[in-house]
């Protein structure tokens, strides 16, 4: 197992190139550039609005999208009192919650407020 290591870290160091900081900061760019490229290709677009890449000459400038408005979502708010696990249940059976309908909330994963209570 030292053997292999060494072996390991032998190749390793041997591979290894240095390189200028003018050249790393040159990759970096790229790489940003590339990225930002990239990230412009996945933004989509209407189906009537013209290409970046098409004549201006040709087609009319479309107009800038309006950006939807932000909904916030209201909290879940429950009518009833909450119920525990060891409550008789609601349905009238005699069990208790856990062992009548909140055995099949357990069953399904659903990680329900009246499952984990």
């Amino acid at each position: 197992m030292m053997a292999a290591v060494s072996s390991n870290v032998a190749s390793k160091v041997a591979k290894v190139q240095v390189r200028k900081e003018t050249d790393v900061e040159r990759m970096e760019r790229e790489d940003a550039a590339r990225h930002a490229q990239q990230e412009q290709q996945m933004i989509m677009r209407h189906g009537g609005e013209v290409d970046p890449g098409a004549d201006e000459d040709e087609a009319p400038q479309p107009a800038q999208p309006a950006r939807p408005q932000r909904v916030v979502a209201q909290p879940i708010r429950r009518e009833s009192p909450k119920i525990g696990r060891n409550d008789p249940c609601p349905c009238g059976s005699g069990l208790k919650f856990k062992k009548c309908h909140g055995a099949a909330l357990e069953d399904e994963g659903d990680g329900g407020d009246d499952a984990n209570a």
